[in-house]
């Protein structure tokens, strides 16, 4: 099995996101294949646009409880479906 680490901050970039999900297609016929991705800018987006701030202490981001939801929401509802989406165009069995 292979570890991929995707980039919160490439994950809205279309051509990025296709040439990565065609490289997983291509790993995923010889093994399976386990993505961890970041989403810390759109996540970010989503605070300013319903005017939550971001806190961060020493870099690291705080997340207060209405930061936590937008959090979920944004990684379940967006960017997990950008992904999901672009490797089922790939022919990859994403879920």
């Amino acid at each position: 099995m292979r570890v991929l680490k995707l980039s919160g901050h490439q994950i809205e970039e279309a051509d990025f996101l296709a040439a990565f999900a065609t490289a997983v297609a291509s790993i995923t016929q010889k093994e399976q294949v386990v993505i961890v991705n970041g989403g810390g800018k759109s996540i970010k987006a989503m605070q300013e646009r319903l005017g939550l701030r971001e806190e961060k202490i020493d870099g690291l981001r705080v997340t207060d409880d209405d930061s936590l939801l937008v959090t979920e929401m944004v990684m379940s509802g967006y960017v997990n479906k950008l992904i999901v989406r672009a490797l089922q165009q790939a022919g990859v069995n994403a879920i």
